[in-house]
């Protein structure tokens, strides 16, 4: 969860690309190189090398078993952001974002789309259902309301301060507002 390859982590933990040197399982102690960490930096996971998302100096040696289980390619072939979103991100104040204009987000929200970051039981009911929607949530501090109107096609809808909406099994998306006002009835 903290070391993962999704834009949506719970916090800024560092990845680095290492080669990995030898196992000593006696010991319990894996040895690599090639890191950019600094001494005494602890090592939370170590994750396969996907040749899609990592581009090491020199040569490496991708592991059968992400081979053969890994698509390398992105998850939709369309991204379409409706008239709304793209309103809104031209009136976004970006100034202290990583984007220089809405221009710029766009080409990375887009970018990031292409991949599909949605649990695996979200993608389970939303081919039960024939699509539904979803909440990507990126910085600065925003959630992307995400349909799934077809195989291969991603539509981002709306964009909404964070925290609006939650997905809630089962339901779909629910106003906030909405499960707090249940919570208190019950």
């Amino acid at each position: 969860v903290f070391s993962c390859r999704s834009p949506n982590r719970p916090n800024p933990v560092g990845l680095s690309l290492v080669k990995l040197d030898r196992v000593d399982r006696a010991r319990h102690q894996v040895f690599f190189s090639g890191h950019d960490l600094l001494d005494g930096t602890p090592v939370i996971d170590i994750k396969p090398y996907i040749p899609a998302h990592d581009q090491p100096l020199g040569s490496v040696q991708l592991p059968s078993w992400v081979a053969d289980s890994s698509e390398l390619a992105p998850d939709f072939d369309t991204v379409e952001l409706a008239p709304l979103v793209r309103e809104k991100l031209a009136k976004m104040d970006l100034s202290k974002s990583l984007f220089p204009d809405a221009t710029a987000f766009e080409a990375f929200l887009t970018q990031v789309l292409q991949w599909d970051g949605r649990k695996r039981h979200v993608r389970e009911e939303h081919a039960a259902t024939g699509g539904g929607q979803w909440i990507f949530e990126v910085r600065p501090r925003l959630d992307f309301i995400l349909e799934f109107p077809a195989p291969g096609v991603v539509r981002c809808v709306n964009v909404l301060p964070k925290g609006t909406l939650r997905h809630v099994k089962g339901q779909g998306l629910v106003s906030v507002k909405d499960l707090a006002r249940r919570s208190q009835a019950n």
